[in-house]
C-alpha cells in the first residue's frame, strides 16, 4: 500500500491496515450510499488477501461515531463503514 489512495487518507489506510493483521475473510456493511468509497475499500481488502463479503444499510441507529467499526472473530472480521463520519474519528 504506498498511501496515494483517492477516498481513504493514509492515517485511515494505516488504522485498517493495522487492524486487520492475520484477517482472512472481511463482512463488510457501509453505511450510506458512497459507490467509489465502497470500491476503494474493498480494493484495499483484496491486495490485503482478505476475501470480501459486503452489505449495505442507508442508516444505522444509533448513528455510527467512527467511521470504522471492527468486531473480530477468529480470523473473521465484521466491518461497518461510515463514511459521512468525521475522517478524524476512525
Amino acid at each position: 500500500m504506498n498511501g496515494d489512495v483517492g477516498f481513504m487518507d493514509e492515517t485511515a489506510l494505516r488504522v485498517v491496515v493495522r487492524q486487520l493483521r492475520g484477517i482472512t475473510e472481511a463482512k463488510v456493511l457501509f453505511v450510506g450510499h458512497h459507490p467509489e468509497f465502497e470500491d476503494e475499500f474493498i480494493s484495499i481488502l483484496l491486495a490485503l488477501d482478505i476475501s470480501v463479503s459486503s452489505d449495505h444499510t442507508e442508516e444505522l441507529v444509533p448513528a455510527p461515531h467512527r467511521r470504522f467499526s471492527f468486531r473480530f472473530s477468529g480470523s473473521t472480521v465484521a466491518i461497518t463503514v461510515a463514511p459521512d463520519v468525521d475522517p478524524d474519528h476512525y
